[in-house]
């Protein structure tokens, strides 16, 4: 088998004629000049007969398809195909012998490792010296690696265009230059529209300064990370978005444009926002909770302080909302909180702030403070828009508030010192009756502080032996015998010394404290009646006072005490109980029932201060009580006071009739004494007899009137 060296050689002379030696060297010159062509190529370049068996074979086409000219000369091209490309020679070789020229088709070989590479082809007819077509010539370009560059390019293509960001490409001078499809969605504009155009299409005004700022910082090469700003859709909307932009380089590493990636956050900013929201806004009432009153706040006194500025701050508390609460229910409950937030909020300026502290109570705080007088006017102003009624599925209530006023840095030093002031204002107009407000004061800070403590204080009272129980003698007029003796409860605090009962009785009430102190005094009488009943007589008797809340309470008081005074060897005869007049005007009802309930139980009843109250004279009849007390205020003046002598021989003579005793309190003078027994009044007790005194110094009192 000859090379391929002799047949490219053969195939080169075919359209030659000999005609002499002069001919022929120059053929020989020519020949030789298109083998170096052919064996120099970087193509294969291949002849083949019109029944497709090859021909020549040049080392490109070894080089390429592996194959060497001895191996594939007088063998059929289709060696090198594919088995599904076979059917392509067919078509090849009828439009070769048609004389047809066959450009760049591309198509797949297969080399001798089996390995299919990508080739681009041009085949031409070889023609004799008449013109008549002989054989094929095929050029065969490998092109591996345009294939791959552009598969590659394709798959960035298709990873560009199937980005849910928006990839943009710019100039330096800002101008478009490709615009993929999460661009046209998330801006709006389609490529067409973008391409050759700026930024600023959709770019709010404010915010054209950012676009030159990132240009100019990509061009000296840096890169701008996680921007995020705002952008216009093509309908106008604005859209939150986050831009990295990166430099673009040509071959030569000059930067030639940016790259940009715009990613969509409008979901992500919202959710943040509505985190924020959450974390900072009542979701009751649509203002700041407590947490981010506070933190604005802190803001605003450092500002003050900066300024030498000063802050008011109101603590807003709704009255009685427990109550509406519990009536109307928490919807309705809920319907006044809205809508006080919002009345409140009406009423302040630009600049102050409102806050819901929790539960009804709200905080307004004031900053720039110029004018200390306007504060009253503007709590009067938040009174009157929280008076107007609320009106909820067919109800209207009109809600009360109170309001406590504390000014850094006049009240305090820290935001906690004004939160405590302005609560303890409110404390006190509280006190005054609610629906008010109240400016903090040092002597108000000194008594609510007071009052605070002796709160906390009273519920350890017991636990820390402060209590102690005196014992005040009550004198029957009419033979100078003491057969009777009225209970008082004392506290002698290890700080302040003693506190009166006008000041903690009411706080024990209000704390829920007046059961535990009224059951300690009773083991106390009893424990001390058992020998005074044996020492002056079964008729001994003791009274103990009852509170008109506890004595409201449906509770089993009249039969413990019953059955504790049995255990102790006592009849229920030996104790008396006290409740005041006005006791008997509120909750007749149950007034009546639990007076029914110790006179069961052999326990008699006096009514304390009496003629301080209003209480009807049927009331007296029909509650069939025992005793009656006079009011020492009368007492006190029976002797210089005309109406007051007669009004109490006028109480005296009624009692009597109703077959009622009578006890007058605050007998300090013999005058005094000698007046209401010769008005008949049956005992009598005060500082003319003796002061209230210790249990064990009883008997010492005692012993003289029973010798008498």
């Amino acid at each position: 088998m000859r090379n391929s060296r002799q047949n490219i050689a053969d195939h080169l002379r075919v359209a030659v004629p000999e005609t002499g030696d002069a001919v022929n060297v120059h053929s020989i010159s020519r020949q030789r000049h298109f083998e170096s062509l052919v064996n120099s190529s970087d193509d294969a370049i291949v002849s083949k007969t019109l029944d497709g068996v090859v021909t020549s074979w040049n080392p490109a086409a070894e080089r390429i398809f592996g194959y060497t000219a001895a191996e594939m000369i007088g063998q059929k091209i289709t060696r090198i195909f594919p088995e599904d490309r076979l059917h392509e020679e067919k078509t090849l070789l009828a439009k070769g012998r048609k004389g047809e020229k066959i450009d760049h088709f591309e198509t797949r070989r297969r080399r001798k490792d089996g390995r299919e590479i990508p080739v681009s082809i041009t085949i031409a007819p070889i023609r004799d010296e008449r013109g008549d077509i002989i054989g094929l010539s095929k050029i065969a370009r490998d092109i591996s690696s345009q294939v791959e560059a552009m598969r590659t390019l394709r798959r960035f293509e298709a990873i560009v265009e199937s980005s849910d960001d928006a990839i943009i490409g710019q100039t330096l001078d800002g101008v478009i230059t490709s615009w993929n499809r999460a661009a046209e969605r998330i801006f709006g504009f389609s490529a067409a529209e973008m391409i050759d155009q700026t930024m600023a299409r959709i770019c709010p005004d404010e915010r054209l300064p950012e676009e030159d700022m990132i240009l100019e910082r990509v061009a000296r090469g840096d890169k701008v990370d996680h921007f995020e700003t705002v952008r216009c859709h093509k309908d106008g909307r604005e859209i939150q978005v986050s831009v990295t932009v990166s430099p673009l380089f040509d071959d030569d590493g000059t930067i030639v444009g940016a790259s940009k990636i715009a990613r969509d956050i409008s979901d992500q900013i919202e959710a943040e926002n509505l985190i924020r929201k959450q974390a900072n806004i009542d979701v009751l009432t649509g203002i700041p909770n407590r947490r981010f009153f506070m933190e604005k706040a802190e803001v605003l006194m450092r500002h003050a302080d900066i300024e030498a500025d000063k802050l008011a701050l109101f603590f807003v508390d709704l009255d009685n909302f427990k109550h509406i609460n519990d009536t109307y229910g928490h919807e309705f409950g809920d319907r006044i909180l809205t809508e006080s937030a919002a009345r409140i909020q009406s009423c302040l300026r630009k600049s102050d702030y409102v806050g819901r502290l929790g539960g009804d109570e709200f905080l307004v705080l004031l900053p720039t403070l110029s004018d200390r007088d306007k504060l009253g006017e503007l709590a009067r102003k938040i009174l009157n828009a929280l008076n107007v009624p609320v009106a909820h599925e067919g109800i209207q209530l009109v809600t009360n508030a109170s309001i406590g006023i504390s000014i850094y840095p006049d009240n305090c030093d820290t935001l906690a010192e004004l939160i405590s002031t302005a609560d303890q204002a409110l404390y006190e107009i509280k006190k005054k009756g609610k629906n008010g407000y109240q400016m903090f004061s040092v002597q108000s800070y000194v008594d609510i502080k007071r009052d605070k403590r002796l709160r906390l204080d009273l519920l350890n009272s017991i636990y820390k032996n402060e209590l102690t129980v005196l014992f005040q003698p009550i004198v029957s007029l009419g033979d100078n015998q003491v057969k009777k003796l009225e209970a008082l409860l004392r506290w002698h605090h290890e700080d302040l010394g003693n506190i009166s009962p006008l000041e903690f009785i009411p706080i024990a009430e209000e704390i829920g404290f007046i059961n535990e102190l009224t059951a300690w005094v009773f083991e106390q009488v009893v424990s001390n009646l058992t020998g005074w009943v044996s020492r002056y007589g079964s008729d001994f008797q003791v009274s103990i006072n009852k509170s008109p809340i506890q004595f409201f309470q449906d509770d089993d008081t009249p039969s413990i005490w019953s059955d504790k005074l049995s255990e102790a060897g006592l009849s229920t005869a030996n104790l008396l109980i006290e409740i005041t007049e006005s006791s008997l005007m509120h909750k007749t009802n149950i007034t009546e029932r639990k007076l029914k309930e110790f006179k069961s139980k052999g326990i008699e009843i006096a009514i304390d201060d009496f003629g301080t109250g209003y209480s009807s004279l049927a009331y007296l009849n029909r509650f069939n009580i025992e005793y009656i007390k006079i009011d020492k205020m009368f007492v006190n003046r029976i002797c210089e006071s005309v109406s007051d002598f007669y009004l109490c021989e006028a109480i005296i003579a009624m009692a009597h009739k109703l077959k009622l005793k009578v006890v007058a309190e605050g007998i300090e003078t013999v005058e005094q004494r000698n007046c209401l027994t010769d008005m008949g009044c049956d005992y009598g007790q005060g500082y003319l007899f003796s002061k209230p005194i210790a249990a064990e110094e009883i008997d010492d009192f005692i012993e003289p009137f029973v010798s008498s």
